[in-house]
């Protein structure tokens, strides 16, 4: 697994594209962790974009089981954090926290080629990916989420947060209107500290994936600035990590057992007349023994263990939709 291997798909779009890789190419393609550390440093690659036929199985050859395998997080283990986190909010540390965790699948039938040509299928307004990266691993993801989007100097970003389920026809309660406003905030705060012109934030809106829904506000503006530039100043947001920012983080790392990864971290393309970011969300990490599937969900004042464990289920039943395991 020497060679960069990637395919991607723009959402709203029917087309594949790959990255060919040129030292003078001016597209650059990032693969950015939650949190930048020595095992899980930021990827940029270098190349020129070109539409490609999707991966067929058996084009990829996934690396053994390493020395970080680790199994699933238990029911008990995520409830302890749940209440751990809902003590420290009671005590006021922070507002929100989002906490995370894995579920280890059998290696089955199924194939990273076979998972992207079917998200592919099943999310058309997501941005589908397939990577292979000698110092990564091999992922695959289909993101609802845009961190950030540039079309010269004009920019947008969305606040996403909250999740319910579409065959349960409930309101959207205020702790989830809460957690969606947290966020708004937050993005706001940022480019005010960045000085860009032109803020404009949209009303809330119901953004559906597949069978769960969360509330997005999309939020556009004008800078000079580059692309990654102002998506490192943004990353990570509440939305996948909590507020306050830094108190939630320091939470995060001494309760979830292991680093996130690429997990929550953000992915795209970026070309000098533009470009877009993705937070890296329904997303899997492909390996011989099994799939490694990440989940996690906004813990706030008043949030349920139960429900939140709940919710990370629906999640990870999304990812693994459409797959034969």
């Amino acid at each position: 697994m020497g060679e960069v291997r990637l395919w991607w798909r723009m959402p709203g779009e029917s087309e594949v594209m790959t990255l060919l890789p040129a030292p003078d190419g001016e597209a650059v393609f990032h693969f950015a962790p939650f949190v930048n550390d020595a095992a899980h440093p930021h990827l940029a690659f270098r190349g020129r974009p070109q539409a490609t036929t999707p991966p067929e199985p058996g084009t990829l050859t996934l690396p053994p089981p390493g020395e970080d395998s680790f199994r699933p997080t238990s029911r008990t283990e995520h409830l302890a954090a749940i209440r751990s986190s809902l003590q420290a909010i009671a005590q006021r540390e922070f507002e929100k926290v989002v906490l995370s965790r894995v579920d280890l699948i059998p290696a089955g039938h199924s194939s990273p080629e076979a998972a992207f040509n079917a998200k592919c299928a099943e999310y058309p307004d997501a941005f589908v990916y397939l990577l292979q990266h000698p110092a990564a691993g091999t992922w695959t993801g289909a993101t609802p989420e845009l961190l950030l989007k540039r079309d010269g100097d004009a920019f947008e970003t969305v606040a996403l947060a909250g999740t319910r389920r579409m065959d349960i026809r409930t309101e959207w309660t205020a702790k989830e209107r809460n957690e969606q406003a947290v966020v708004v905030e937050y993005i706001e705060r940022v480019l005010q500290r960045l000085g860009v012109r032109e803020v404009e934030v949209g009303t809330v809106r119901d953004r559906i994936y597949g069978r769960i829904a969360h509330l997005e506000s999309q939020i556009r503006f004008h800078s000079a600035q580059s692309l990654t530039q102002i998506a490192r100043s943004l990353h990570p947001t509440p939305a996948v990590g909590g507020a306050p920012l830094l108190a939630a983080l320091r939470f995060i790392e001494r309760t979830e057992r292991r680093s996130r990864g690429y997990y929550s971290g953000f992915l795209g393309l970026d070309t000098p007349s533009g470009g877009a970011l993705f937070v890296n969300l329904r997303c899997m990490q492909w390996l011989a023994d099994g799939v490694r599937v990440h989940a996690g969900g906004g813990i706030v004042d008043g949030s349920d263990p139960d429900s939140e464990w709940d919710e990370t289920e629906a999640k990870i039943a999304s990812i693994l939709s459409g797959l034969r395991t």
